[in-house]
């Protein structure tokens, strides 16, 4: 480490001779300034793609200088002209100049790249600090941006001697950008921190998190980090292995006792987090932070390991007025979802206390995160989870509320989970990405266009707008709203007024999109929640359910749903129940297996019946060998060819045998697919190191690249391994990984994890050819999306999914990297075969797509074109 300091301090000090040199006697305009701190760019070149700032949200997303620079097309500017050629069919490259405060603007850069340059007289590890790019690549390899400039990113970054060149992708207009030396090559960083309310008056652990950063080229393993303050108890941790170059948010840890009480008199714990060598105990850093201290009574944040991907998450919580808590009543909860650019903590803060109410406020995993979809959703429902298990509340009388984006994340998630909540109360809330300003993206209404976008239909709030029919609805929005515009709540209020029988919509006059607390903390919407209870599910006779999969809500009072007929489409159902006759008749759409929770049906100082009576579909059918309360019974739609379709009650064994015989799976909610449900329960990054040396490059820098990019959107912690430390793993402790899903880059040829965990895929990705079920191996240039059941194909016999992101070569491998996977409002089916020309043409390059069948073969599929 000494040398390494002692090589930078030179490189320091050469490089400041070098650049007064070219300065002054070449004469030259110089593309960079630099003081004893810090290289700053005061000069680049700017290409448009000619798309301008593109509103909508694509899975397919054209983009004509990532064509050109996947082939290795895209020339770099001439610095010696104003402009310059860039690639076929592109504008050339314009010089640009930083404004005062050393940033880089204008129209040009919606859409476009910036390209900077950095000279250095010999190579080195540097940290990059830019601010207002989506990615920036650096030396041909992607790293994350900091679209919402938050100042969180600084990226170690490796720079060759003599010319390098930074490519930044536009992300929200302005962008700023400045190196400076990497003085350490392991360091802890303060700029991205999860931090607890360490409460007073309860004594226990305590979590945060903070970054690690690994400036040097190899993997980072074998760390130790321990959180020390007086009067507590520190608690060391294990530091999970960093990628080269790359930083990493780490979970710290220390508990209070009652010794601490002198200690947290004060309003701030102060506690240093050192980082150690496990082996040797050699302090490589140390950090002083200050952690909040609150009473219980207080609004407060609290923190917990997500099960997403073992990151450190927090929610604040508005704890219930003072002394008005009930011994005779279980508190309520007012679930509350922040708008973009705020956080949890600043989303409770607009909260009054209530009477026997828990205000808690989930995070989104970011202050824009995900729109309250996809891993947002997630966090919205693991923290209502976490809140409810801790605070005893009362599940009859949970209520979802939300303002602006969380508006949205009330209507998104009120009508996934109707049976979850009493009453939902959206406020400034839009209704769906394409109902909201244009952002719809992706609406042909040809085949292909649909079957893709399947995949995405969480997001299609009007599908599910019956489901609100069992929840009170309280529509709040000003009339003078320009930013989600009032049309979006009057559309819900029309929708509404076609069946719902309790709603209220309230449009005030004269307000915008932010009119103070009371456009969250409403008075008349809090009074009309705590009119509503969720009635006891065996109370219900009559349920009307929508959804689009088990995969993402399968539940709805005592109906669950297992499979459908077809993947990720709109499936409904529709059953009553005579209690006279105790006669349950059914009708389904789209629906391949369902069950009966006999615990939600039945109320427990029930008698068991013998059996129960049922009419599915017209078909009469009678329910046998009812066991228990806690019992599902499932049912099975049976098709065979020149047969009428059947429903039969399932007989697990002859299923399990049938499935076992036939080398098959049935689809259920652990491992339904589609492909971005991969990135969940704990999810594994494996990089492949068997390719030729560009190939490698590729494959690391794309799982460090997602890597970042989930850190970065969703406050993630993601392990990311080679193939080679993957596969080791699993010999020497195979439950370690157990339930876990895999993510693999590259293909079976250069993965070694590819070729073990999916050896037994009927779609086949190697280098020069794939395979889609069949023996043929087709040749061409193709980059690939694939989702499987990890219990299927490998020799892993527990649940979960395993997923791979590459191509059929360098190219194809290139272009996987521009598909937006980790954006709301994007989605991908089971499978995703397309040549790179979809940069260029979208969906005319799609070669192959589409789901598994209910038993994850392809000859029971459905696919296109």
């Amino acid at each position: 480490m000494a040398r390494f300091r002692i090589s930078n301090s030179l490189l320091l000090g050469t490089w400041c001779l070098w650049v007064y040199a070219s300065s002054v006697f070449s004469q030259d305009n110089s593309p960079q300034t630099i003081d004893q701190r810090e290289i700053k760019f005061t000069q680049g070149w700017v290409v448009s793609s000619g798309q301008g700032m593109q509103r909508g949200r694509s899975s397919l997303p054209t983009d004509p200088i990532e064509y050109a620079w996947i082939y290795d097309r895209l020339q770099m500017p001439d610095v010696d002209a104003q402009t310059s050629a860039s690639a076929d069919g592109l504008s050339p490259w314009k010089l640009i100049e930083a404004d005062e405060q050393g940033g880089f603007g204008g129209r040009e850069l919606f859409g476009g790249l910036l390209a900077v340059q950095v000279k250095v007289p010999e190579s080195g590890i540097w940290l990059l600090d830019a601010q207002g790019h989506s990615s920036v690549r650096v030396d041909g390899t992607s790293r994350v941006g900091d679209v919402y400039s938050n100042g969180s990113v600084e990226l170690p970054v490796s720079l060759k001697a003599g010319e390098n060149w930074l490519l930044f992708s536009s992300g929200r207009g302005r962008i700023t950008a400045k190196l400076k030396p990497a003085n350490q090559a392991i360091y802890l960083s303060l700029r991205d921190t999860t931090f607890p309310s360490v409460l007073r008056d309860e004594p226990g652990e305590w979590l945060g998190a903070l970054l690690v950063v690994n400036a040097s080229d190899q993997p980072l393993d074998g760390l130790s980090i321990t959180a020390k303050a007086n009067d507590c108890e520190s608690l060391v941790l294990e530091v999970p292995m960093i990628p080269p170059l790359s930083l990493r948010k780490v979970p710290i840890k220390l508990r209070t006792t009652s010794n601490s009480e002198k200690t947290l008199e004060a309003n701030e714990l102060n506690v240093s987090v050192e980082l150690t060598r496990s082996a040797t105990g050699d302090k490589l850093d140390q950090v002083e932070v200050k952690w909040p201290v609150r009473t219980s009574q207080q609004m407060h944040r609290r923190t917990f390991i997500s099960q997403i991907d073992g990151s450190v998450q927090y929610y604040g919580v508005v704890p219930p007025k003072e002394g008005s808590l009930r011994s005779d009543r279980a508190p309520s909860m007012i679930l509350t979802l922040h708008g973009a650019g705020v956080e949890g903590e600043g989303q409770a803060a607009v909260y009054s206390p209530k009477d026997n109410a828990y205000v808690i406020a989930p995070t989104n995993r970011r202050n824009y995160g995900f729109d309250w979809e996809d891993w947002g959703r997630w966090d919205g429902l693991e923290v209502f989870e976490l809140a409810r298990e801790r605070f005893k509340t009362d599940p009859k009388r949970s209520y979802l509320t939300g303002h602006s984006m969380g508006g949205h994340g009330t209507w998104h998630i009120g009508t996934l989970f109707p049976d979850r909540f009493a009453a939902i109360g959206p406020s400034a809330g839009w209704v769906s990405f394409s109902s909201y300003a244009g952002r719809g993206g992706n609406i042909a209404q040809d085949p292909l266009s649909q079957l893709l976008r399947r995949a995405q239909g969480g997001s299609d709030t009007l599908a599910r707008v019956e489901n609100l029919k069992y929840q009170g609805v309280y529509i709040l929005h000003g009339d003078a709203d320009d930013n989600v515009p009032v049309d979006q709540a009057r559309t819900m209020r029309q929708e509404l007024a076609k069946f719902h029988p309790d709603w209220v919509y309230k449009e005030q006059a004269g307000a915008g999109h932010w009119w103070g607390n009371p456009c969250c903390d409403w008075p008349a919407m809090m009074d009309f929640f705590q009119a509503h209870e969720i009635p006891d599910s065996t109370r219900i006779d009559s349920i009307r359910f929508a959804t689009p999969g088990p995969h993402l809500s399968p539940d709805c009072h005592w109906f669950t749903l297992g499979c459908q007929e077809r993947i990720a489409d709109l499936s409904t159902v529709q059953l009553d129940r005579d209690r006279q006759s105790q006669k349950i008749t059914v009708k389904t759409s789209n629906i391949a297996s369902w069950g009966i929770r006999l615990s939600k049906l039945l109320a427990p100082d029930t008698p068991l019946p013998v059996n129960l009576n049922l009419e599915i579909d017209t078909e009469a059918l009678s329910v046998e060998g009812i066991e228990g309360l806690g019992q599902t019974v499932w049912f099975d739609k049976v098709t065979s060819e020149g047969s009428p379709t059947l429903w039969r009650q399932r007989k697990p064994s002859q299923k399990e045998q049938a499935q076992q015989e036939q080398g098959s799976i049935a689809r259920d909610a652990s491992q339904y697919g589609v492909f971005k449900e991969a990135f969940r329960n704990r999810f594994v990054l494996v990089y492949g190191t068997r390719g030729d040396p560009e190939e490698n490059r590729w494959m690391l820098g794309k799982a460090r690249y997602d890597a970042e990019t989930f850190w970065y959107r969703g406050n993630g912690s993601v392990d990311c391994w080679s193939d080679t430390y993957f596969l080791a793993l699993v010999q020497r402790d195979p439950e370690s990984l157990s339930d876990r899903n895999v993510i693999l880059y590259g293909n079976s040829t250069v993965n070694e994890a590819w070729g073990s965990l999916l050896a037994r895929s009927p779609v086949q990705l190697q280098r020069g050819s794939w395979t889609r079920g069949g023996p043929e191996q087709i040749a061409e240039s193709v980059s690939m999306l694939l989702v499987r059941p990890k219990s299927l194909d490998t020799q892993f016999k527990s649940r979960g999914l395993v997923a791979g992101i590459g191509g059929t070569d360098l190219a194809a491998m290139r272009a996987s990297s521009r598909l937006p996977i980790f954006s709301s409002g994007t989605g991908y089916p089971d499978v995703l075969v397309l040549s790179p020309e979809y940069l260029k043409t979208g969906m005319d390059a799609v070669r192959w797509t589409g789901f598994f069948g209910t038993d994850w073969s392809v000859e029971h599929g459905e696919w296109l074109p």
